[in-house]
């Protein structure tokens, strides 16, 4: 009996079309699992990104309680310190200078006696003259100008203009008004004052005391105080301008 041959062709068919549905399953799940790589990679990128955000947040709520706690310990450092002032010196008050009774004990004493000469000084009117000269660039004169306030330190500057140097000159320039010097120094509480007289050092020699031998004689009732040539800067803003040539 003859052998039988057997036609492989279909078969190999058969075999090569289930190994192609293979391989593209393969390639199928091989592109699956990049894109779920690649979308995994995405997203651990953004999750660093956001923790980054988020420390850098941390950093700032961290360093915003620190200053918080700056300001706090600020607050309270000074509510002491005010605490200190008025166990010292009472109550606080504008103008009033007490220093802590650890660096002078008689802070109180001397705060007491501050309060005294306020007291005494609301039934007393006080003034306050300042003289400074004024150099000519051109001629090389000195001219002499002066400056009032009442009820220093608080009291606002207000001029007398320039002060005859020579006496007969300097009396009309008094007995005019001294360009309102005068009428404000009438301004007294119940008839008492106290005027403060002091000049610069570019004034003309004595010139304050001139002054106040001549306050004395036309306001016998007010005390006149002369401090004579200061060393430091004039206090009126209209004296410390420079000089006009």
């Amino acid at each position: 009996m003859a052998k039988r041959s057997i036609d492989m062709l279909p078969l190999l068919d058969v075999f090569m079309v289930v190994l192609f549905v293979f391989a593209t399953i393969q390639e199928q799940q091989l592109d699956t699992s990049t894109q779920e790589l690649d979308d995994l990679s995405e997203a651990f990128a953004s999750a660093a990104a956001e923790r980054e955000r988020q420390a850098a947040r941390v950093e700032e709520l961290e360093a915003e309680l620190e200053r918080s706690d700056a300001r706090a310990k600020h607050a309270q450092e000074l509510s002491e310190r005010v605490g200190e002032y008025e166990r010292v010196c009472g109550p606080e008050r504008d103008g009033l200078v007490c220093p802590p009774a650890q660096v002078n004990p008689d802070a109180k004493a001397q705060a007491a006696m501050s309060a005294l000469h306020e007291r005494l000084l609301d039934n007393i009117a006080v003034f306050e003259i300042e003289i400074e000269g004024s150099l000519n660039l051109v001629t090389g004169e000195t001219s002499n100008r002066c400056c009032y306030r009442a009820d220093p330190p608080t009291g606002a500057w207000q001029s007398c203009g320039e002060m005859p140097s020579d006496e007969d000159q300097r009396l009309r320039w008094f007995d005019d008004g001294a360009q309102g010097l005068v009428s404000g120094l009438s301004r007294t509480r119940g008839g008492k004052s106290i005027v403060l007289l002091r000049q610069g050092s570019t004034a003309r020699h004595r010139l304050s005391n001139h002054l106040a031998s001549l306050l004395r004689e036309r306001m016998p009732s007010a005390r006149i105080y002369d401090d004579g040539t200061s060393g430091g800067p004039p206090e009126c803003p209209r004296l410390q301008a420079p000089p006009v040539p």
